[in-house]
């Protein structure tokens, strides 16, 4: 057992470096899953086109010839419009957004693994880097990984893979006020890979990394360490509600799941999540998270590996044994991990059960999406401290 978690962790493991690396070279042997004319606006400039507030941003940097491009669905799935993110006042640099994040109710924050963090307005017009925020400097670093915006803190957090630029490929947290002033690095020797970033009420930030949740508290410039799930895989993406709803997304060995926990570290509930993940076999390896009034959001970039049965597209070479495995996983139910679905996945926040999924579940050119993984993000209302 021990021998097969470790397979399953270092697969985790290589999966993510492989995204870092692909994002490095932007040499993905993925299709592009456009929006035809018919599911969504032309990314030519339009004046009047704009977030629409409760809408979905999602980047989807895995793409091989379009990963320069933000999507944005509403809450049932259905494409609204796509814009370009190569620069407005440049059109010979381009953003390759590996996670975003609104700074306020007019301003979108967006990662770049390679170069820093871009702005846009909410007419998704990329403007230039952020107030001086370049990647490979003291105060960025490379290798860029995750972004946060606490509103409650009025703080910007940054994962970076590799804080000083060199062989030795530290990670650790930059933190910036919102004015995108550098405050301070965090550091910890038993960080492997700091998956995730939020901030809680008290200031203090939590960080899920492989092992173990971390949290820092700014005020004691201590650590806490919290490890709720022992079968996880690995903890991933974060995101904590205003009334300190800690949810944490969780690959497991198990079945992938989400899991809401206190401000001590304690679980409350775990939600599981639906895709072929039952009985161990594989991960989904559910990312990031978006939670609302009603409703649980979660990327899971791995939801399922297969084609719906009888899909022209599937490989005629599939043998008898695969197809019957696939008529179980596309089969009707609730919460037994065999419900087909896409790689957005969305939840009933109250009691956990499933609601509804879309973005395709594959990299097959009819699909809208190949491999979200971490850009994404509710568009806010003017008044984002609402969200």
């Amino acid at each position: 057992m021990k021998i097969s978690i470790l397979v399953v962790v270092s697969v985790f493991i290589v999966c993510l470096n492989a995204i870092s690396i692909n994002q490095q070279h932007h040499d993905i042997s993925f299709k592009h899953h456009h929006h035809t004319s018919s599911e969504s606006g032309s990314d030519s400039y339009d004046p009047n086109k704009s977030f629409t507030p409760g809408n979905i941003l999602i980047t989807d940097s895995m793409n091989a010839f379009h990963p320069d491009y933000l999507y944005e669905f509403d809450i049932k799935g259905h494409s609204v419009s796509n814009y370009t993110t190569w620069l407005e006042s440049n059109d010979t640099v381009r953003c390759l957004p590996n996670d975003i994040a609104f700074l306020d109710g007019s301003t979108l924050l967006l990662l770049d693994s390679q170069q820093g963090v871009f702005y846009s307005t909410h007419k998704g017009n990329i403007k230039e880097i952020y107030n001086g925020m370049n990647s490979h400097s003291k105060t960025l670093g490379c290798d860029l990984q995750r972004i946060n915006v606490d509103q409650v803190n009025q703080k910007i957090y940054i994962t970076s893979a590799n804080v000083n630029c060199d062989l030795n490929h530290t990670p650790g947290v930059f933190v910036y006020n919102t004015n995108g002033d550098y405050q301070y690095t965090i550091l910890n020797s038993n960080f492997n890979m700091t998956l995730g970033i939020s901030g809680d009420s008290n200031g203090d930030i939590w960080i899920p990394d492989v092992n173990e949740i971390f949290v820092y508290s700014p005020k004691s410039k201590s650590f806490k360490t919290y490890d709720p799930v022992p079968t996880k895989i690995a903890y991933n993406g974060i995101t904590i509600t205003a009334n300190d709803h800690i949810y944490v997304s969780v690959p497991d060995t198990q079945q992938d799941m989400v899991i809401q926990i206190d401000t001590n570290g304690d679980l409350v509930r775990a939600i599981k999540l639906n895709g072929d993940t039952q009985q161990g076999r594989y991960s989904g390896l559910p990312g990031s998270l978006i939670v609302t009034d009603d409703y649980l959001m979660v990327e899971v970039p791995y939801a399922s590996k297969k084609e719906i049965p009888g899909d022209s597209s599937a490989s005629s070479s599939s043998s008898a044994e695969e197809q019957a495995d696939d008529e179980d996983l596309y089969s009707s139910g609730s919460s037994s991990g065999k419900l087909k679905v896409d790689i957005v996945e969305i939840y009933n926040l109250n009691d956990g059960s499933f609601y509804s999924s879309f973005g395709g579940h594959s990299c097959k050119e009819k699909n809208i999406l190949c491999i979200p993984y971490y850009g994404f993000a509710l568009v806010p209302n003017k008044n984002i401290e609402s969200y």
